[in-house]
């Protein structure tokens, strides 16, 4: 039974996880070995952000909000995503003020690649769809250990033996068990994490229910007949005089002037972007409430590994590298998986011609 779950599942959504884990390999080279598309000359001062975030709206406008994410060094730009239904990005040169480009969330390459990657190419209906193919594809992983295991009174040396001296078929089935079984650990990791960031919401509702965790309630906006938006560099000040050390990962800035929420990473912080919440009143600049993500919710604190688990925006190096192997796995299993099959069903049709004849 487990055979048969394990080998239907493999061969009907095989071609979906190919697709998905190769075009995460390539966002994981993307990033850190392809040279980044701007780099920046590095000067002493950057322009004030409310300046550059003025540049911005000339572009994309401040319908719905704008997202300001911060660069993780010093000679990336500064970006500036709409919040409106356009998704529009603009990347600005945080020394001179220079718009460097403006994209569509799906511009080519990476933008496709990484729509592809998280939702098939078609938005929330097919990111849901894509957190489904990966609760299948963890059955798929977890019945092949089961079946990998050495049966009772086998010798572990012998089963771990890759007959290459045998058939086609006796040599496509070893390599497909032993890549999978190396490849498990890492693959149940990252569909896990990916299933988690798909299924965020309910993930926090069952983590919180079980944990007994309350997440934080939002806090009331002050009341005040000020219309107008403080400037945004007294806002950083203030979220930086909160909460100092570490780096700013993003601002969140909505529209009507409601309440603007700074992330930050702290130093052990794992989270690129920072889930340390500040969250400060639009109209008078006074903080409404600081949420250090030592303080949060559960589920809160175990996102703040799982992002950048499935990222590889943690450790050193060779996880990257342990990662952007992975993405090729499904692939390999899906082509050996196919060839035991197909090798295996033309002896069996074989076998029964002679039979007969």
């Amino acid at each position: 039974m487990l055979r048969l779950l394990h080998r239907w599942l493999g061969l009907t959504i095989g071609l979906v996880l190919v697709v998905t884990s190769l075009s995460g390999s390539w966002l994981i080279y993307n990033r850190e070995w392809r040279s980044p598309e701007f780099v920046l000359e590095v000067e002493t001062q950057t322009i004030p952000l409310e300046q550059l975030y003025k540049i911005a709206l000339t572009e994309i406008g401040n319908s719905g909000g704008i997202v300001i994410r911060y660069p993780q060094s010093q000679e990336l730009p500064y970006q500036f995503w709409a919040m409106n239904d356009g998704h529009e990005r603009v990347f600005i040169n945080q020394y001179t003020g220079d718009i460097l480009a403006k994209y569509k969330p799906d511009y080519w390459p990476y933008g496709w690649a990484f729509e592809l990657h998280t939702e098939l190419l078609a938005g929330h209906q097919g990111e849901t769809a894509l957190g489904f193919f990966g609760l299948l594809a963890l059955i798929i992983v977890l019945t092949g250990v089961i079946l990998w295991l050495p049966k009772r009174g086998q010798r572990i040396s012998k089963h771990l033996k890759i007959r290459l001296n045998k058939s086609n078929y006796v040599r496509n089935f070893d390599l497909h068990r032993h890549i999978g079984i190396l490849a498990a650990p890492v693959l149940i990791i990252t569909l896990m994490t990916g299933i988690t960031l798909v299924f965020n919401k309910e993930f926090v509702l069952l983590v919180n229910s079980l944990t007994n965790s309350q997440v934080a309630k939002a806090p009331k906006p002050l009341i005040s007949n000020n219309l107008s938006r403080v400037n945004l560099d007294s806002i950083l000040e203030t979220a930086n005089t909160i909460m100092p050390g570490g780096r700013v990962g993003i601002i969140i800035v909505p529209t009507d002037n409601k309440q603007i929420v700074v992330r930050k990473q702290m130093q052990d912080d794992p989270h690129p972007n920072g889930l340390n919440f500040i969250h400060i009143d639009a109209t008078s600049g006074k903080l409404l409430q600081v949420i250090p993500v030592s303080q949060a919710d559960t589920a809160r604190k175990l996102f703040n590994w799982i992002y950048p688990l499935h990222t590889g925006q943690i450790f050193n190096d060779w996880y990257d590298w342990i990662l952007f192997a992975l993405g090729f796995v499904p692939a390999l299993m899906l082509f050996t998986g196919s060839m035991t099959f197909y090798l295996r069903n033309k002896f069996s049709t074989r076998l029964k011609h002679q039979q007969k004849s």
